[in-house]
């Protein structure tokens, strides 16, 4: 309903930039990222040195799986705004398309699999004594070892969360998503942190994948 009557009343005042950025905000709601994307692009073409209009084009891109010009988007917002939270952003998608882009990995040795398996079970432990930093630094060292298990980079998200590095646990979360495609639980905890962080119609998108 709210895209309709926007659409309606751009349609005789096309040159209201900042209904543009709400028809985007209505469309990326309503799950039309392509949709959104347009409409954000019409309000930049009316003010294209308006920064959060290009944070908001670099969320529907990477709603939208379009890693590499989110991060055109978000750069472009934090050169206008220093104050932007796409520096934040900036850095979190450089991460997941740097995973992305990786090529798959050798498969550990015998010898890294029984060092990582040290690791895991330190984190494993800790995660056991809800001592949550140590529980995070020994997922890390397990995960430079084993990248590939979907599992543990979830684990290492909630020691993150838990030690309030949400960023970072949104990172590692996401990376599970990269791993294990297919299995729904990392999705899961990925949206339930974006909708902790204020960023509920991200979480609404990837769990309607």
């Amino acid at each position: 309903g709210a895209c309709a009557l926007y659409e309606k009343y751009l349609a005789t005042f096309d040159d209201d930039m900042p209904i543009w950025i709400q028809l985007g905000h209505a469309r990326k709601e309503a799950g039309d990222l392509a949709g959104a994307e347009a409409a954000y692009r019409r309000g930049l073409e009316l003010s294209p040195l308006d920064a959060d209009a290009h944070l908001q084009l670099g969320h529907a891109l990477k709603l939208a799986g379009r890693l590499e010009d989110a991060l055109g988007s978000y750069r472009r917002a934090s050169e206008l705004d220093s104050a932007s939270p796409a520096a934040e952003e900036l850095r979190l998608v450089s991460q997941s398309k740097r995973a992305a882009d990786r090529k798959p990995a050798q498969p550990p040795s015998a010898a890294d699999l029984e060092h990582a398996r040290r690791f895991r079970d330190l984190g494993d432990a800790a995660r056991d004594a809800r001592t949550w930093p140590a529980a995070a630094d020994s997922y890390k060292s397990y995960l430079a070892l084993v990248p590939a298990d979907a599992a543990i980079w979830v684990q290492y998200g909630h020691a993150l969360r838990e030690s309030a590095e949400l960023l970072l646990a949104e990172a590692a979360y996401l990376e599970a998503t990269l791993v294990a495609p297919r299995d729904p639980d990392p999705k899961l905890h990925l949206a339930r942190l974006l909708q902790l962080g204020g960023k509920a119609a991200e979480a609404r998108v990837l769990l309607a994948e």
